[in-house]
């Protein structure tokens, strides 16, 4: 058995819910692909993927996108036709199981608009949905070793254990719909170090993960594509970005990325553009007179700094076009 997973850093932290579906599944082999502070419009980048391949794929991304999904998003209709089409796409490769994991705020009282349209479309789609604030509530009074939750965003690591109890059962008890429509034409990921133009790239690798980056220094352009697509977001390293990135045409675009920088190491994050862009290019520049915010970035930035940003992957999307036009 083959098991994928894309989560956020719950699904990097230890003790955490990974560790007890290995335990209770010791002869699965699992992908772990979560990435910290990153929204579920990274699993746009993997639409692309030979998702058949596994037996089943879990989803977690509904902590992350309950702090800024709709600003990110631009509007709700773009996310819910944005999550639509992802959510399809895995389901039809593959057993799909969305894993409904909230911030603690929503555990006790009325959960957020964001996690019902999770729910909705992973419903819709023909996704098994796994009802974390009912199964921790339901659950909870069986914790030895203190709350349910270490933090506003993190299970404990006991109650992590008992989610991962729960996957278990779903991934070996629930079956797999196939009457599920595929959009995997509807995405495109771009790796960036292997563009034509490319000035320059590396490769960075760590206990989690490795990648390949294409780094930009002021004014260096990289020429994308993309034609018919959209950009919902890229992947940094943001260990090594500190600069705007420009989107000259045909409609003009910054973000601001600016992040704590590290001599050593790298962190890979998915930054959303909101609301998505079409784009002939990507330019990093030293200034910009009217921007948008990336994620996690430092607000302020002391002494001399020379523009730089690290691109790995860039998430497209054709329906960029519906709600840019």
């Amino acid at each position: 058995m083959k098991i994928l997973i894309i989560g956020t850093s719950n699904g990097i932290m230890k003790p955490g819910y990974i560790g007890s579906l290995q335990k209770v599944l010791p002869h699965a082999t699992i992908v772990n692909l979560s990435i910290g502070a990153s929204p579920s419009f990274q699993f746009a980048a993997h639409c692309q993927d030979d998702l058949t391949e596994y037996d089943a794929i879990i989803l977690e991304g509904i902590v992350n996108d309950e702090c800024n999904l709709f600003r990110l998003a631009g509007s709700h209709e773009y996310a819910s036709e944005l999550l639509f089409e992802i959510y399809s796409t895995f389901s039809h490769a593959s057993k799909l199981i969305v894993m409904g994991l909230c911030n603690k705020q929503y555990v006790y009282g009325e959960v957020s608009d964001v996690w019902k349209l999770h729910r909705s479309i992973a419903t819709e789609v023909g996704a098994h949905f796994l009802d974390c604030p009912a199964f921790i509530r339901d659950n909870e009074h069986l914790m030895k070793d203190g709350p349910a939750y270490r933090d506003e965003h993190h299970p404990s690591g006991e109650m992590a254990h008992c989610l991962g109890l729960a996957l278990a059962w779903y991934v070996t008890n629930k079956p797999r719909n196939y009457d599920v429509r595929s959009f995997k034409d509807n995405f495109m990921t771009i790796f960036a170090d292997k563009l034509p133009g490319c000035p320059r790239s590396y490769h960075k690798s760590n206990s989690l993960t490795s990648d390949n980056f294409a780094l930009l220094e002021e004014n260096e352009t990289l020429t994308l594509n993309a034609d018919g697509f959209g950009i919902v977001g890229l992947y940094l390293d943001i260990t090594n970005t500190r600069g705007f990135l420009h989107v000259p045409a045909p409609r003009k675009r910054d973000i601001r990325l600016f992040y704590q920088p590290h001599n050593e190491g790298f962190e890979l994050k998915f930054v959303t553009v909101s609301g998505g862009v079409q784009a002939l290019s990507l330019q990093c520049c030293a200034s910009a007179k009217e921007f948008e915010h990336g994620v996690h970035e430092k607000e302020k930035v002391d002494g001399p700094w020379l523009p730089h940003l690290s691109i790995s992957r860039i998430a497209c999307w054709r329906g960029v076009s519906r709600y840019t036009a």
